[in-house]
Parts: C-alpha cells; structure tokens; sequence
C-alpha cells in the first residue's frame, strides 16, 4: 500500500487547527535532520504566512465582517503555501508513509494495484541558475514516479531519436552533438558546467513501475 497527502484534510480543518497544523509542517519539513532538501519556499515565508494569518483572524473576531476579506486573504495564501510544501514531500516520499508523517501531512492510503505508464511530462520551468547553469522543472505526475530530463547542446533531437517502449533508440550515424541524462527520481534538474551563450533544448520523460512515458515537448534556453 502506498500512501500520499490528501489536501482536503487541511482545508477543512477549524482555524486554530489549521494554524497549529502549519507550525507543525514548518516544524517537520525545515528540520536539518528531514529528507526534504530543497524546501519550495524559505522557511521565513511559511512563517510570514502563519504570523498573517494569526494576526488577520484576531483582528477579524475583534473587528467583525468588516475585517473578513483580509482573514481569507490570509487563509487562502496559507493553504495554496502548504498545497506547494505538500508536493515536494509526495514527491520525496514516493508513497513511503513515514516520510510524509516526517513533514507534518497525515499519510492517505492509495492503491498500488492499477499501475499505468505515466502521461508526458509537461515542463513547467526552465530557467537560468548561476554561470553555466541550467534549472528545469516540469509538473508533477503522482506519487512513485520518477522524472529523466535529456538535455542538448547545439541543436535539437533529430526527429529519428525516438522514445519507443521505454528505450531511447538514437541514430547509427550518432547524434553529433553533446547530450546530458539526468536521471535522479526528481521533477527539478540542475545542469553545471554548461557552455555559457550556447543554446540548449530540454525534455523530459516520466517512468514507474509500469513504463516509460514519450518525450515531452522541447524547451529551449541560452545559457548564461
């Protein structure tokens, strides 16, 4: 049995019970000794949201309707920073119970017994990091899937490298360009030691236990 964080558990949670359950997610998923390594926002936001959050309702119970709009404000921006925090952890937990509970989210079951090849990736972000640097991140799929991001330089994938029943086939004439694969299980990949003003085109390619997805869609970007 696999397990993942059900969002709706928090939403419907009474106002301090919301507020007590984000101290504890800030607790369990910034603490130095968690498996959550590249936290999606500051520690500092998620504290900033809380403060926001308590403040606006006190100053709602004491000031009546007229303070509502700002405590909703407030409770909406909590939760979409606890929906993002709660991401990365099924992400990193990959259906492992203990993980989850590790971040602060309560584990729900799921079924393991309907395994499909994952859809294409779709790329969310590609972007700049520091010199020679490249970051990439496409959308998240589910719980045990992980994500490969095939990087060139130069030029594009002939149309001749194709994805086909989960092997990449490439060209008997070989491809004449530089290529990277980063397989780490991870939706966000980080490229070094790249060739600064050079073009680079990126995709992505999900896989779990049933199969592997096609490529996605290309991206490309000139490396600072």
């Amino acid at each position: 049995m696999a397990y993942s964080i059900c969002s709706i558990d928090y939403r419907r949670m009474k106002i301090f019970q919301l507020e007590l359950f984000g101290a504890g997610v800030k607790s369990g998923y910034y603490n130095p000794q968690a498996p959550f390594t590249t936290p999606v926002m500051p520690k500092a936001q998620l504290e900033a949201l809380l403060f926001d959050y308590n403040k606006t309702y006190q100053l709602y119970r004491n000031g009546g309707k007229s303070q509502k709009g700002d405590f909703l404000i407030a409770k909406h921006a909590l939760i979409k920073a606890l929906d993002e925090i709660a991401d990365d952890v099924n992400e990193v937990a990959q259906g492992d119970e203990g993980i989850i509970m590790i971040g602060g989210y309560k584990p729900t079951k799921t079924s393991r017994s309907e395994k499909t090849i994952p859809p294409v990736p779709k790329i969310e972000t590609v972007k700049h990091g520091g010199e020679g640097e490249v970051h990439a991140q496409c959308n998240m799929l589910g719980a045990e899937i992980y994500y490969s991001c095939l990087l060139t330089e130069g030029a594009p994938l002939p149309d001749n490298f194709q994805m086909q029943s989960g092997k990449l086939t490439i060209p008997a004439s070989g491809l004449g360009m530089a290529i990277q694969i980063d397989e780490t299980k991870s939706r966000k990949k980080t490229f070094r030691n790249l060739k600064p003003g050079t073009r680079y085109y990126v995709y992505f390619f999900a896989r779990n236990s049933a199969g592997v997805s096609l490529l996605s869609d290309v991206r490309t970007i000139i490396c600072g």
